[in-house]
């Protein structure tokens, strides 16, 4: 791409040099142009991650997506909040994975420990993806929807959690 300035009245015309540029078009994005849904956890018939839905901690599946390809490079992001939506720092975690040939048919489960859940106790978790493009794809990296579900670890004899050392 280059352009051209033309002043009326000034003979003198200038030049911009070339300048390359990638288009990308959204419907190439992974997820398409409808973007690319937060992980999927385990819940509850009410709706929740519980001792129930979640005994040994819990896992938030990325489904397939339109556009998924290997080597794409997934950033999983995971926080916890408190009932009152204030974030707990000891309740996030990150994780990556490099998408294979297994990955892209099946999807895969980031795993969050079940201390990670116990340190929320009762409030709600947030958890998305990043994709970041194979390499020498023509992609741009994408963020996915967020996934907001509502914590409740006690136990039915709990008003609070206690955490035991791993």
């Amino acid at each position: 791409v280059r352009y051209t300035v033309i002043r009326q009245g000034n003979p003198n015309v200038t030049s911009s040099p070339v300048q390359k540029v990638t288009v990308r078009s959204k419907e190439a994005l992974p997820g398409g142009p409808d973007g690319i849904d937060g992980p999927v956890f385990p819940l509850t018939p009410a709706g929740y991650i519980s001792q129930v839905s979640a005994p040994n901690g819990t896992d938030g599946l990325i489904k397939p997506y339109l556009n998924i390809a290997e080597n794409q490079k997934l950033f999983f992001f995971f926080k916890g909040f408190d009932k009152d939506n204030n974030p707990i720092d000891a309740a996030s975690l990150t994780a990556s994975r490099e998408l294979d040939d297994q990955d892209i048919i099946n999807g895969y489960s980031f795993h969050v420990p079940f201390n990670t859940l116990r340190t929320i106790c009762v409030g709600f978790c947030e958890a998305y993806i990043r994709v970041e493009p194979a390499p020498g794809s023509n992609q741009s990296a994408v963020t996915s929807k967020v996934t907001r579900v509502p914590v409740d670890m006690r136990r039915t004899n709990e008003t609070f959690c206690s955490i035991v050392p791993e």
